[in-house]
């Protein structure tokens, strides 16, 4: 057995438990260098949270910070980066593989290490840090929103994990609004809600406490991040969209005035803005055809760029750093990072890439409170900006987004809610539509080529993960897998399933092939790729797919009788790919922000070569009619009904207008079976609140 292990120019002594370079000890805590020993000694190999905790931590109660904080020390030791990892990757939602060439080394080869070790050091006390949180009042699922257990810290400030949760009332106006943000200097809030006339999103003003809130827009709506309130409280910053003939859904920022009064356009093309604290600078998003970028703006005019991508930006209440995300909060991993106002000390905070949807600072701007779903639903996590030490907020099922802190830092207000999914099937696309399935935690579904039945995927906000079949007629449900799939297609014939799920070392994503009448999955699609929306042709003889990498997406079509592969096309974003009825045509969709042009809108392109063709700026989720003529499509923004447009090209007209119990909900995708023209219709509703985090009563 060898005594160490050697990577890169580090030497991993296992006799006397040291971490060396060239001779001198690296300095890591015992754990560190237990964690680093299980990493180091399976590496190539996923190491799972549960896996290294239950083996690290297994006289004491801790939680995932815990090992988080750790693996942040031995990349520290190794100077590694997360986002450029040379040692230690982490595999999003699972845990870490050691990624470097390991050679074991004996006694003659290992580095004389001769520093001694302080007593306290070599035997450490066990340090129990299980933190028992009570909320009163609350159901089940809510109680499961606060971590039982807090993180190692010495520090003396307030432990989030500690506080009370309480539902924001009594008024039930609260049940709708989502977005909230405190004003500067008063305990009150902004949030957007629905307007009791029109439904539009709008922004209205109210106390934590309760009582009636106040109207302050009509007209006009308000979307994209949070509202936030100017340096003085004197005005909210707020984004709304707007329609461009090449670009789709365009954001700009506007401003109201405290209490109300007429909004005015404050920056176009923008979203997202802040003030600095002393009110002579703004920083936003700025969106052009290139990307998203970052930029203060001073009081004489002069701009300049402090970020070449990110979003949400905010400023520190010091006014010393401005906290931004590389996550795109309408579809997209990324970072939590920190810059200085004038472009400087650019850092990356957070080691785990996930999709993030709000972030505020704490009043002492020592921390980053955000929204993440790094661990499954989108939850709050905070983030210390010297040491990047996370700590989570809110666990459990449900989503957790839109953080906002009080002035004082005692209250800490947040939108929580469920996501609950209706199936509705259609005859035609203008026929009537009925209900078929009421299902929480769907990622995905789909019609069966005869349209009687419907494979389903369930993903994290479920009970737990699975890929099923349901018989519409019957409403009989078999369970076919416990993969988390992300999609799910059905073969022609309708005796195999297609699903995108991850890859055994959970590293990956591949395309797997799952038999309906039983068996197990068979891996069609693999390798060190990231594959997801398969769709088979017609035929059933080749398979399209979408492969993601960083540098964007390619739609792929995989040959299943030579297994070979051919690029059809390359976009920064390639979303659900439909086959032609005669197979000779692709046609899918891309996402709606403006700053992904190349990809937004709906797009067809022939499978035998040529270029892409768009056929309309605002779609989404495009099928095909059951002429092969025209294309169906949704749109991102407008949920109440569906769109005709010819395959040839020309205006889009609408195919049908959501009424009835349809019109409340969200219309999130499209399906149809290949017998006559059924249609699938994906939908949701929120069902949330606001809720607050509060210091315990001592």
């Amino acid at each position: 057995m060898p005594s160490g292990h050697r990577f890169g120019d580090y030497v991993l002594d296992l006799q006397r438990h040291t971490l060396s370079r060239g001779g001198s000890e690296v300095h890591l805590g015992e754990r560190a260098l237990e964690v680093l020993r299980l990493l180091v000694e399976n590496a190539g190999c996923v190491v799972t949270r549960n896996e290294l905790i239950d083996a690290v931590w297994r006289d004491v109660i801790v939680s995932d910070d815990s090992l988080a904080r750790a693996v942040s020390d031995i990349r520290t030791a190794l100077g590694d980066d997360a986002s450029h990892a040379r040692y230690i990757r982490t595999v999003h939602r699972q845990g870490y593989v050691f990624i470097a060439p390991v050679t074991p080394v004996d006694d003659a080869d290992s580095e004389a290490v001769v520093v001694a070790r302080p007593a306290w050091q070599r035997f450490r006390i066990p340090f129990v840090l299980a933190a028992v949180v009570i909320v009163v009042g609350l159901a089940a699922v809510m109680r499961q929103l606060i971590p039982t257990s807090g993180p190692e810290s010495t520090s003396t400030r307030p432990d989030l994990t500690e506080w009370r949760l309480r539902a924001l009332g009594p008024h039930p106006f609260t049940a709708s609004a989502i977005k909230p943000a405190f004003a500067k200097s008063d305990n009150l809030l902004a949030v957007v809600a629905p307007d009791p006339e029109t439904d539009a999103h709008t922004l209205f003003l109210l106390r934590p406490e309760g009582g009636e809130p106040l109207q302050m827009t009509r007209g006009i709506e308000v979307r994209g991040p949070s509202p936030e309130f100017t340096a003085d409280d004197s005005h909210i910053i707020f984004t709304t969209y707007h329609t461009d003939p090449e670009r789709g859904m365009v954001p700009d920022v506007w401003m109201a005035p405290v209490p109300a009064g007429e909004p005015t356009l404050l920056v176009e093309n923008a979203s997202a803005a802040s003030t600095s604290p002393d009110g002579r600078k703004l920083v936003y998003s700025a969106v052009s055809s290139s990307g998203t970028s970052i930029r203060v703006r001073h009081q004489d005019g002069n701009e300049l760029e402090i970020a070449a991508r990110g979003f949400w930006p905010r400023w520190s209440p010091d006014g010393a750093w401005i906290a931004f995300t590389t996550s795109d909060p309408e579809g997209g991993d990324g970072a939590i990072r920190v810059v200085r106002p004038d472009g400087s000390e650019d850092r990356e905070l957070t080691d785990i890439h996930s999709q993030v949807y709000g972030l505020c600072w704490t009043p002492d701007s020592s921390r980053v409170i955000f929204a993440s779903e790094q661990n499954g639903p989108t939850m709050l996590w905070s983030v210390d900006i010297d040491n990047g030490v996370q700590e989570s907020v809110t666990r459990g099922p449900g989503t957790c987004t839109s953080p906002t802190m009080a002035p004082d830092g005692r209250r800490l207000v947040f939108s929580f809610s469920h996501r609950r999914w209706y199936l509705y099937l259609a005859s035609e696309p203008a026929g009537e539509a009925r209900r078929v399935l009421v299902e929480p935690g769907m990622q995905f579904a789909a019609l069966s080529p005869d349209g009687t039945r419907i494979a389903v995927a369930l993903g994290a906000e479920a009970q737990s993960p699975a890929v099923g079949v349901i018989d519409i007629n019957t409403m009989e449900r078999r369970t076919l897998s416990g993969m988390d799939a992300s999609a799910v297609a059905w073969m022609p014939g309708g005796r195999e399933l297609l699903i995108a799920a991850p890859a055994p070392d959970g590293v990956n994503h591949w395309i797997w092939r799952l038999p309906v009448g039983g068996g197990l999955p068979e891996p069609v699609l693999k390798g060190a790729q990231h594959w997801d929306s398969p769709a088979p042709s017609p035929d059933g003889t080749i398979i399209a797919a979408v492969r993601r990498s960083a540098n964007g997406s390619e739609l792929v079509v995989h040959d299943l009788e030579n297994g070979r592969d051919r690029v059809v096309t390359s976009k920064a974003v390639i979303i659900a790919p439909r086959w032609s009825p005669d197979g000779r045509f692709l046609v899918w969709s891309g996402d709606w922000r403006p700053d992904e042009v190349g990809s937004g809108g709906v797009w067809v392109c022939p499978v035998a070569g040529g270029s892409p063709r768009r056929l309309t700026a605002d779609g989404a989720w495009p099928v095909w009619d059951e002429d092969g003529e025209h294309v169906l499509f949704a749109r991102f923004i407008e949920h109440r009904g569906i769109w005709r447009v010819p395959l040839t090209g020309g205006p889009a007209r609408r195919a049908r207008a959501l009424d009835g119990e349809m019109q409340d909900l969200y219309l999130q995708g499209l399906d149809t079976g290949r017998t006559g023209a059924p249609v699938l219709f994906f939908m949701y509703e929120y069902t949330g609140e606001l809720y607050a985090l509060e210091p315990p009563i001592r």
